[in-house]
């Protein structure tokens, strides 16, 4: 013990407050915080009666020091930060420790927006120094609640400082090694509370705590960017067969759990190989983008699109009982309008074979499996009868051909029909969808042209008629007046007049 000027002695340290404030503003300020000044002398050996002030504040001090230190080492105040998965719950648990600082008022920790290094974009791979301009500002008051704001760091001094009364805060940094995370500032009760070792090792603590949270979160996305990267299209960027296998079985058991509507639609470009091979693989890599760029603008809501291998995609999904969504045969029909309208340029060079099915109902007793496996067999007799329709239609065409070059045969449907391999009635519909016009009436259009062209070559009419499959001069006259409006005669001299005319 020594002697010394009143106890405790905040004046100097007043006085120097002052004294800067008044060369930081020029103005001088006055404080009603003064002390009684007076001397407290002491024995210089060491020697103390036992109601020594000094003494008895000491002996009070270091009994309140050996408590707080027995309830920071059963604290587990490391195990319970060290646990948390972010920053947020690691300062709501905090907030639940502040009985470990003697004098606690309130606790404010700022917290750099990029303090886990993920998103800094210095020139250092991580931020060393200065703070950034946004800061995560979690405050906590003792005893009392917690409040997250995010503050601009230019508004730290007014937020610290708009107090009804003077104040003293004191800041720390937080830190690990050379990593800057922020920085707090700890306001006491009273003068009579400063920053103890129990403090520092509470800050050592909680950067500890940061620093494995932030490993903890790079080694979870690290993992998650693996876990994507095995489960993504390399070409799409969808989700690939595992990740579809996934996403299904989570979807499927939502649908059935919360008893949604479970989603899934199946697309299929049947003949990539053959598009790859004609074409070469890039045309069938930017055919493959087309149509994935389509499924991506047409997926709705809580829907998932995968390309599952080659030319095969799946669009899984729910859809709450009471959610507006278009009949499934609209959207069918949305989707294969909008791909032919994009790929119509590389269906002059080679037709593109692509298929579409859609499940979306209530799951009662089907397993994922069933589904899939019904849904895909849709799809293929779906693409069967399709290729048989692309077939006949071809040979339809094929059939016109032959019958505008010999309309003078006698071409009966029975004929024409067996030629396909069709029933009479099919065949009938399908060459009326194919040209707008019945077959019998294609049939003499095609003699009536045969014809024009012979009279124009000064065919006698008699013997047009023969060779355009007619036994009658006379049936074939009237039926090209009735084709054309006028008689043979009649149309040879129009021809002739019209000749003339362009020669002249």
């Amino acid at each position: 013990s020594v002697t010394f000027i009143s106890f405790p002695n905040y004046n100097q340290g007043i006085q120097c407050v002052c004294r800067i404030h008044k060369m930081l503003t020029g103005k001088s300020v006055r404080s009603d915080l003064y002390f009684e000044e007076k001397l407290c002398a002491s024995d210089s050996c060491g020697c103390h009666t036992p109601d020594n002030p000094s003494l008895l504040w000491l002996k009070k001090d270091r009994a309140e020091q050996f408590q707080y230190q027995s309830l920071f080492r059963y604290s587990g105040m490391q195990e319970s930060l060290s646990s948390t998965d972010n920053a947020a719950d690691c300062f709501k648990k905090l907030h639940n420790l502040n009985y470990l600082i003697r004098g606690i008022k309130s606790m404010h920790y700022f917290l750099c927006d990029d303090w886990d290094g993920i998103s800094y974009t210095g020139n250092e791979p991580y931020r060393s120094s200065g703070y950034s301009e946004r800061l995560m500002t979690y405050s906590s008051y003792y005893p009392g609640g917690t409040l997250f704001e995010v503050r601009r760091k230019m508004d730290v001094p007014d937020f610290v400082s708009s107090q009804e009364r003077s104040g003293t805060y004191f800041f720390f940094p937080m830190h690990y090694s050379d990593r800057t995370f922020g920085f707090a500032a700890l306001e006491f009760t009273d003068i009579h509370h400063t920053p103890d070792s129990f403090f520092w090792s509470f800050m050592e603590i909680l950067n500890n705590a940061l620093e494995t949270i932030r490993i903890r979160y790079y080694i979870t996305r690290f993992s998650e960017r693996q876990r994507l990267a095995a489960i993504r299209d390399n070409l799409t960027g969808f989700y690939n067969r595992r990740g579809f296998e996934e996403i299904s079985a989570e979807m499927y058991e939502y649908a059935v759990s919360h008893h949604e509507r479970f989603y899934l639609s199946a697309i299929r470009l049947y003949n990539l190989e053959q598009i790859n091979q004609e074409l070469g693989y890039e045309t069938g890599d930017q055919i493959l983008l087309i149509i994935s760029d389509v499924i991506g603008k047409l997926t709705k809501g809580n829907e998932t699109p995968s390309r599952y291998k080659g030319g095969k995609f799946y669009v899984v999904g729910t859809h709450s009982a009471d959610a507006p969504y278009p009949s499934v045969a609209v959207q069918k029909q949305e989707f294969l309008n909008e791909c032919r309208k994009k790929l119509a340029d590389y269906e002059e060079a080679l037709q593109i074979e692509l298929e579409i099915e859609v499940f979306r109902d209530f799951i009662t007793e089907q397993e994922l499996s069933v589904i899939i496996s019904e849904l895909e067999t849709k799809l293929n007799k779906k693409h069967v009868n399709s290729r048989k329709k692309r077939i006949h239609m071809m040979n339809i065409y094929d059939i016109r051909k032959e019958i505008y070059r010999n309309p003078q045969k006698k071409w009966t449907v029975e004929e024409l029909a067996r030629m396909m391999s069709l029933s009479d009635a099919y065949f009938q519909r399908m060459y009326k969808k194919a040209f707008q016009v019945s077959i019998s009436a294609d049939l003499i259009h095609a003699r009536i042209e045969m014809a024009k062209l012979l009279l124009s070559e000064g065919t006698p009419i008699a013997e047009t008629a023969e060779h355009c499959g007619y036994s009658s001069d006379v049936y074939f006259m009237h039926q090209f007046k009735k084709e054309t409006g006028k008689t043979p005669t009649e149309w040879t001299n129009h021809h002739r007049n019209n000749i003339s005319k362009k020669k002249s």
